[in-house]
């Protein structure tokens, strides 16, 4: 008794060559995901984010400064003379960046990391870094239009 073949022509067949070259194919895809995953981005300095048009005095744009690091996690480690200091515990990492300020506008630099896999001499460090210090200057450019608007 013979059984009775469903389909003429199978749709693909995989042979041992073919099977071979799939398998690096996937080895290699999976390798090429971990490494992109894990390299560092360059480490983003906000240089002199522009405040003059909101026509702001230091108090308001000090101000600003600490409803934009509340709003997104960051502490007030200190602030005045013109220099903020802010870090962030995010799980088991951290980052301590400087905020330099005038009436006129603010820079974000960074100071310090733990677990963030910062490269001094690359000047890379995990993207995680970069979305954060994003984030804290649009909270802070949010907070210091609002003040702006009062």
């Amino acid at each position: 008794m013979m059984s009775k073949q469903l389909f003429k022509y199978p749709a693909y067949k995989v042979t041992g060559g073919h099977m071979k070259l799939l398998t690096r194919t996937f080895w290699v895809a999976l390798i090429m995901s971990f490494v992109v995953a894990c390299t560092g981005q360059p480490v983003q300095q906000r240089q002199m984010t522009p405040l003059a048009e909101f026509g702001l005095s230091i108090n308001q744009v000090e101000e600003a400064i600490q409803t934009g690091a509340r709003a997104k996690g960051w502490r007030i480690v200190s602030i005045g003379n013109g220099e903020a200091v802010l870090d962030v515990y995010v799980r088991s990492h951290y980052a301590k960046v400087s905020v330099e300020y005038s009436a006129t506008g603010y820079s974000i630099n960074y100071l310090d990391s733990e677990n963030l896999d910062y490269n001094a001499r690359k000047g890379t460090i995990h993207r995680s870094y970069n979305r954060w210090v994003s984030y804290l200057d649009t909270e802070i450019r949010n907070a210091a239009f609002r003040a702006s608007a009062r």
